[in-house]
């Protein structure tokens, strides 16, 4: 039996949401049949779906981090401390932070400002990633969540429990502590409005 040709497609940068959609559903049917021929008992299939949804969420952010850093045109900026211009004072500085997606790293122009030195990356800027430390704002939200409802150790050990990679207690203290000192500088009506 011949294997039938591939039927040539148009480039995925000029398919619609909804054509990108229906393909994926395609996908994601065709998945689930091959799964559900041999799915075994439930904690197995559970487990099989865990990690095609991690596969998939590093991959894609993966691709996202890549395709911003690619996107850098080095031009000069203007600086949100001062308002002052900014260049580029490294190229492609690399960075590593963790996501809900797994650890993630990626490289981004830095700037610093000629007026006042504030440096910056408006990769990390635009996309809400914190300056200080090596997770996202919204691990850092859980990492905090387990933090203050139980010892940092204990805070660490059961954060591995719901997510695809460990934090060491240490970790689970800094991002306390950083959110802590953050937390001092709001002003108190504006905590209590919230």
């Amino acid at each position: 039996m011949k294997t039938p040709k591939p039927v040539p497609s148009a480039p995925l940068s000029t398919l619609t949401e909804a054509e990108l959609s229906s393909g994926l559903e395609r996908l994601l049917s065709e998945r689930a049949r091959r799964l559900s021929a041999n799915p075994g008992d439930m904690t197995s299939l559970e487990a099989s779906i865990e990690q095609e949804k991690s596969s998939l969420g590093a991959s894609m952010m993966s691709r996202v981090l890549s395709s911003k850093s690619a996107s850098e045109d080095g031009k000069p900026r203007s600086c949100a401390k001062c308002g002052g211009r900014a260049y580029v004072e490294e190229k492609q500085r690399a960075r590593t932070i963790r996501t809900l997606s797994g650890e993630h790293s990626y490289r981004r122009h830095f700037y610093r400002c000629k007026g006042c030195r504030h440096g910056f990356s408006p990769i990390d800027d635009e996309m809400g990633i914190p300056a200080d430390g090596c997770v996202t704002l919204e691990v850092e939200r859980r990492i905090v969540d387990f933090g203050v409802h139980d010892t940092f150790e204990e805070g660490a050990q059961r954060f591995s429990l719901h997510y695809d990679f460990c934090i060491s207690e240490n970790m689970v203290r800094r991002v306390v502590d950083r959110v802590a000192d953050a937390l001092e500088e709001v002003p108190e009506s504006v905590l209590q409005e919230h």
